[in-house]
């Protein structure tokens, strides 16, 4: 697998009724040619795709050790895992 572009990603409404995606001044994506609503609505989930992506990862593990190990034992931070996902789904949210 290729690997992606690092984040943080952000977007950036042009005011050209296009959305640019972008990490540190590097071009990811455009979004254009919808209404204004869905595609901030893309641009949002574009942007937080990054975050997901550790985010999806990271509770994949948990879902792992959980199942080798029982809820029980120290090596993960199931609250950070939760905030990770949380944070990750606002984002895409617009919150």
């Amino acid at each position: 697998m290729n690997e992606f572009t690092p984040g943080p990603w952000v977007n950036h409404f042009t005011g050209d009724a296009e959305w640019e995606i972008f990490a540190d001044r590097e071009y990811v994506a455009i979004v254009r040619g919808g209404n204004k609503q869905d595609d901030e609505a893309n641009a949002r989930l574009i942007a937080a795709a990054p975050m997901l992506y550790e985010a999806l990862v990271n509770a994949d593990y948990a879902v792992w050790y959980m199942a080798n190990n029982g809820l029980e034992g120290d090596m993960i931070d199931w609250e950070e895992r939760f905030n990770q996902l949380t944070e990750a789904i606002a984002l895409v949210k617009g919150e």
